[in-house]
């Protein structure tokens, strides 16, 4: 909670790519995303989405696919979760079951309360 952080964001503007016809990750040339099957709880409730990433690429390309960086200063980060927290996001929702439940719990009764 003292430390800057970074939120990043990538705009694939491609199609997703179908685990079941090309099943190994490693074998990308560049970023490609793919939607797992709710084989969890966490999976369903994000929506999730994950990433199959070459060992470097470029963050910018003629596609149209693009990498995009904030940084989050330390002193924001209280207000930011407080209204993640009003639009319904927290840990809970996020991560369902006792692990979740538990951070809430930690996080409502921490000298980091605002």
């Amino acid at each position: 909670m003292d430390e800057d952080a970074v939120v990043v964001a990538y705009r694939h503007n491609r199609p997703l790519i179908d685990p079941s016809t090309s099943p190994d990750p490693l074998a990308v040339d560049a970023i490609e995303v793919y939607k797992p099957p709710s084989v969890a709880s966490r999976i369903h409730v994000q929506n999730a989405h994950f990433t199959a990433e070459p060992a470097s690429f470029e963050r910018d390309d003629s596609s149209g696919r693009m990498a995009h960086e904030w940084l989050v200063s330390a002193r924001s980060i209280h207000k930011l979760r407080d209204e993640l927290r009003n639009l319904g996001i927290t840990a809970n929702s996020l991560f369902p079951g006792l692990d979740g439940l538990c951070t809430e719990l930690r996080l409502a009764h921490s000298k980091f309360k605002t």
